[in-house]
């Protein structure tokens, strides 16, 4: 028990010490990319942006700290002799290794934690406040004009224009088809709040293009008529230019700047929301590839704590002669295990392999290879 409290004490410190470390490097890297359009913006608001974007940054320097944990520690125990010393006592090398695939274990847990109930509220909200707080005038909408939004439940919202003193979304129109009926609101502006559409002076027509078939038959004026009415059987001008129509949508304003702003767009679903389109066979055959990749990389990235430690140990009690060697050591092996998973979600985008399987990869490749090293 003494010899576990001992190596707890050595793998703590370096532990904290990456992780405050890497975790300063990403939020840093977020500044300086975003630093040209953050000129005039007060520092509170910068500070609180990148406040937003720290539990998605732990999670992915969670296995970083963790390898220089296992490298720096391992590598000053073995440099000392202190590991030779365990082993000619007869302390098998799974019991020393025991400590730190703990604390990788825990850590693994932790980042399943954050994936699950932090990082896509945190997330969400960084998207958000990056466009709609840190500008004078929120702009996160005015990038979406033009284009087709899918708002979940079929509706899908298309503007043409978007007043940024206003927040007023211009030329509105808004479609939702079942099938061959559809129903379609046209709007001079709207105002998007929450999971809400306000649409003012509001035009609504439904089409079912399965009656307009029956209009070859149709020989006289009354007969048509009759056949239009079945084909448009909804159509309600607006009552005044001041009659307001809501609308519930299946996204709120966040999730859609957040997913539609620009072409990186955040994954802002846990991994129980992941499941359940998974699970939901009334999805395309799009969102569940998307689902499959964002799932897997999600519950894939935390468990590389504990193979990352796994690998991690051998190599540090092999080669980890000294402070410089273990932080080259630590680098590279990080550099590595990134590499290769950055490559399985390529693999996974094209659909050429299951993302169970090029994603998981690297995890299997380096776990194998870690417990072969220790029991050889």
């Amino acid at each position: 028990m003494k010899l576990v409290r001992y190596i707890f004490r050595e793998i703590n410190p370096p532990f904290w010490m990456g992780l405050l470390l890497y975790s300063a490097l990403f939020l840093f890297g977020y500044f300086f990319v975003g630093s040209k359009w953050l000129g005039g913006v007060p520092l509170i608001k910068i500070l609180e942006w990148l406040m937003y974007k720290v539990p998605d940054t732990l999670v992915k320097v969670f296995p970083m700290a963790i390898v220089l944990m296992v490298v720096v520690a391992m590598g000053r125990l073995m440099n000392e002799r202190e590991l030779v010393a365990m082993s000619a006592g007869g302390v098998s090398l799974r019991r020393i290794a025991f400590p730190a695939l703990l604390v990788a274990l825990l850590t693994s847990l932790s980042a399943l934690a954050l994936q699950e109930y932090v990082t896509p509220k945190s997330e969400l909200e960084s998207r958000r406040f990056w466009y709609e707080e840190l500008p004078k005038n929120p702009a996160g909408l005015s990038r979406l004009a033009g284009s087709s939004i899918p708002l979940g439940g079929g509706l899908e919202l298309y503007f043409q224009g978007y007043n940024q003193v206003t927040q007023d979304l211009l030329n509105v129109r808004v479609s939702n088809w079942k099938g061959k009926t559809g129903t379609l609101v046209f709007a001079d502006s709207a105002q998007y709040r929450d999971n809400n559409l306000f649409l003012k002076n509001p035009l609504t027509t439904t089409f079912n293009f399965d009656q307009f078939a029956a209009l070859e038959g149709a020989k006289d004026y009354k007969s048509v008529m009759k056949v239009l009415q079945k084909a448009i059987p909804i159509y309600n001008p607006p009552a005044d230019k001041e009659s307001t129509f809501k609308i519930e949508t299946g996204t709120s304003r966040a999730q859609a700047i957040a997913k539609y702003a620009d072409g990186f767009a955040a994954e802002t679903r846990s991994l129980s929301e992941l499941w359940a389109v998974l699970r939901d066979s009334s999805k395309g055959q799009k969102e569940h590839n998307d689902a499959r990749i964002s799932f897997n990389s999600q519950l894939a990235l935390p468990f590389a704590n504990l193979v990352l430690a796994l690998v991690s140990l051998p190599f540090a009690m092999r080669f980890g002669r000294g402070t410089g060697v273990a932080l080259g050591m630590s680098v590279v092996i990080v550099l590595v295990y990134y590499l290769l998973f950055a490559l399985g979600q390529a693999l996974a985008a094209t659909g050429s392999i299951p993302p169970e399987i090029c994603i998981w990869l690297p995890n299997v490749v380096f776990g194998v290879l870690g417990w072969r090293m220790i029991d050889p």
